[in-house]
């Protein structure tokens, strides 16, 4: 977890005594947790437009497939890319 993120966690939780009085003084977010959580989707979405073939690894193991010979092509096309961005946009925010 980045220091970010755990300072967005401690502002609503005073679970975590090292951060909660330092954190409350610095920043009160309104959003508390959710705010990181969405902090922690943009990080994996444009961890996929990173690591593309990463991301098209990871969706056949979750649903119990393999990755055909194309994947690597698949990985470098920028449509895909494209696509990936527009999913993570949709999921993230009300973008269209």
């Amino acid at each position: 977890m980045s220091d970010l993120e755990q300072r967005l966690r401690a502002v609503e939780s005073s679970s975590n005594r090292e951060m909660a009085g330092i954190t409350t003084n610095w920043y009160r977010n309104p959003d508390g947790p959710e705010a990181a959580d969405r902090l922690r989707q943009y990080r994996e979405a444009l961890e996929d437009i990173v690591s593309p073939l990463a991301a098209l690894r990871r969706h056949a193991e979750e649903r119990g497939e393999r990755l055909s010979s194309l994947a690597s092509q698949i990985a470098n096309d920028p449509g895909y890319l494209q696509s990936l961005a527009r999913t993570a946009l949709k999921e993230t925010t009300d973008v269209d």
